[in-house]
């Protein structure tokens, strides 16, 4: 549904996780609907097992989240892990 790149925040001098919906979905309203339906979920959420939401929004067709940055396995890497032991 979505990437997820690193960057920079040149304001903020520290690096973030910036998630984008896939070009394929951005003119699928209910893809749209659901990507802005987990952002505020998850920013309305405060523990520390759950990344910050510092701002989502979109420019035209380009719709992101931008949070905190963990270094470390992906999911990705932890589910097909658990699968192979």
């Amino acid at each position: 549904m979505a990437t997820v790149y690193k960057a920079k925040c040149h304001v903020l001098n520290r690096y973030v996780a910036v998630k984008i919906l896939k070009d394929e979905f951005t003119t699928d309203e209910e893809f749209i609907k659901r990507f802005n339906t987990e952002a505020q979920s998850v920013a309305s959420l405060t523990h520390p097992n759950i990344v910050s939401v510092y701002d989502v929004g979109n420019e035209g067709d380009l719709y992101y989240i931008v949070m905190e940055l963990i270094q470390g396995k992906t999911l990705k890497d932890i589910i097909i892990s658990d699968r192979c032991t």
